[in-house]
């Protein structure tokens, strides 16, 4: 039987013929194209996609509880793919991205497949959204965008640039079935468009928070660390990777307490890469207790 939650191959493949003006590339159902039976990617399919995908930065884009509200309908749409796995939930103000980076390198080292969704990009649109050491293949973006494409045409609000990337992510990795998620968050918060997930068993990771998006989060390190720690609320655990003040301490134990979660707190390393590393191992354990550490 057809699986409901998803959308049909033919409508799928509809879509990608309107990217692609009619060019229609054959992939198989792991969201890799086949050798042999498409021509080689071009620069037009590139350009297409990150055209369609471009279209959703704008001025008037919604923010806060509307942004995260938007993002939910359209994974719901999707079929809730950012639940099919066990994830990890990276939040704060800095080291997000390193911390994330480590733990996908370490348990891909164990053996295992991950998706990877990060912000912002450097050189390329797909470093948001891999499924292994490397880039995805085009084909597998397009693949991905087009069945994006036909959930945000029916949504009663237009999701964020970075709800419909956060979303590619999370469709390439059910595509390449990937045994882990690991989920960079943009502001990192409560009204992130990632905090999102239905499972209980999600593990938090909250590097170091200070000022940020104060506009949104709140104008002192305590009210922005209350937010970012809110996403915590419905899991069981979190990891509290080394902090700037006693200030975010507090609050942090403060929240987990309040949500019944259990708090692992990171001793401080004193050097950046140290503390991200003992953080990313900290979280590792919680998914995989004999993993190797990272490096």
């Amino acid at each position: 039987m057809a699986d409901s939650s998803r959308c049909s191959t033919q409508a799928v493949r509809a879509q990608v013929s309107v990217l692609y003006g009619g060019t229609v590339p054959y992939v198989g159902t792991n969201g890799i194209a086949r050798q042999g039976r498409r021509k080689p990617v071009n620069a037009s399919e590139s350009e297409a996609v990150e055209t369609w995908l471009s279209s959703f930065v704008r001025a008037d884009a919604p923010r806060g509880e509307v942004a995260r509200t938007a993002a939910a309908s359209l994974f719901s749409a999707l079929g809730e793919p950012q639940d099919r796995v066990r994830a990890v939930h990276v939040v704060g103000t800095a080291g997000k991205g390193t911390a994330a980076r480590l733990v996908a390198d370490t348990l891909r080292r164990s053996g295992d497949t991950v998706g990877l969704h990060l912000s912002p990009h450097v050189h390329d649109i797909r470093e948001r959204f891999t499924v292994a050491d490397d880039l995805p293949g085009w084909a597998a973006v397009a693949e991905a965008a087009a069945e994006v494409r036909i959930a945000t045409e029916h949504l009663d609000q237009r999701p964020t640039f970075f709800a419909v990337t956060a979303a590619m992510a999370y469709v390439l990795a059910r595509r390449a079935e990937t045994d882990w998620l690991v989920v960079e968050a943009g502001i990192g918060g409560r009204v992130d468009a990632t905090n999102t997930f239905n499972r209980d068993d999600v593990v938090t990771v909250v590097t170091a928070i200070g000022l940020d998006h104060c506009d949104v989060l709140g104008d002192t390190v305590e009210a922005i660390a209350a937010e970012k720690m809110a996403v915590v609320t419905g899991r069981c655990v979190a990891v509290l990777g080394p902090q700037p003040s006693d200030a975010v301490v507090a609050v942090a134990r403060t929240c987990a307490a309040a949500a019944g979660v259990r708090l692992v707190e990171v001793a401080p390393e004193h050097d950046w890469r140290r503390d991200a590393e003992a953080t990313a191992t900290a979280a590792v354990a919680e998914l995989v207790p004999d993993a190797p550490r990272t490096r």
